[in-house]
């Protein structure tokens, strides 16, 4: 119906360009994946997009936006409006308890990694 679409067009008071779809993925740690959607609004900015995507997939700091897993990092909004909209960007970054998200654990000193060994 027109009144559906007439919905998706101004979200808030906000007029949406575009939805901008979203995952953050999981860990080693037992963290899932989130999923999520941030609308593009006229007159956003960078760090206004960086904002209401940490809050949509709960990081506390964004690190790296991709166009897609192992895609190219973006970090302007002209950049990312060159990336299909049918497209998930892959976000990384801080969770809000401080830990590091998708990010491979350090290597184990030397020292360790031979006591953990056979003997």
């Amino acid at each position: 119906p027109a009144s559906a679409r007439a919905a998706m067009v101004v979200f808030q008071g906000e007029t949406v360009e575009r939805l901008v779809f979203l995952c953050s993925p999981g860990d080693g740690d037992g963290r899932r994946p989130k999923k999520g959607m941030v609308p593009l609004v006229k007159g956003i900015t960078w760090e206004d997009f960086l904002a209401r995507a940490s809050r949509r997939l709960g990081l506390r700091r964004i690190t790296a936006v991709h166009a897609w897993d192992g895609g190219p990092e973006l970090s302007s909004l002209e950049a990312l409006l060159e990336v299909d909209e049918g497209r998930t960007l892959v976000v990384t970054g801080e969770h809000a308890d401080g830990s590091a998200g998708a990010q491979p654990p350090p290597p184990l000193p030397a020292a360790a990694a031979g006591a953990a060994g056979p003997e």
